[in-house]
């Protein structure tokens, strides 16, 4: 998809490919100061533990311990609603599809973001 360099057109984001909008958005945080370096040490899907961490400090979120905090209780808060959702979706047919992606994407989220945080 190639964008319009006009500004009363702007990119129709809803339309572009997944690999096309992190790309945009890698693009973006590089010319952001003070960004980059942390953004480069995790992955565009699924970061870390370790890249969270660093990109919670880097952007003065808190020290170690509150990073910490936040993403345990962002990672129980996954792992407690995903198996809501998926409830929710069983008796949901036309959700079948984008459910089960967003099911796969949270689980390799959990598994590889949030390897070191507590579940509930």
């Amino acid at each position: 998809m190639t964008p319009s360099l006009r500004r009363a057109d702007p990119p129709k984001f809803a339309e572009m490919a997944t690999e096309d909008f992190e790309e945009l958005c890698c693009d973006l945080l590089d010319k952001e100061p003070g960004v980059a370096a942390p953004i480069s040490i995790i992955s565009t899907r699924c970061p870390n533990s370790a890249g969270l961490q660093t990109f919670g400090e880097a952007r003065e979120i808190g020290g170690p311990a509150v990073v910490r905090a936040i993403l345990e209780k962002v990672a129980d808060a996954l792992a407690e609603t995903l198996p809501e959702m998926a409830a929710y979706a069983k008796d949901r047919p036309a959700l079948g599809e984008v459910a089960g992606r967003i099911q796969v994407a949270g689980e390799e989220g959990l598994s590889d973001s949030f390897g070191g945080a507590s579940r509930t």
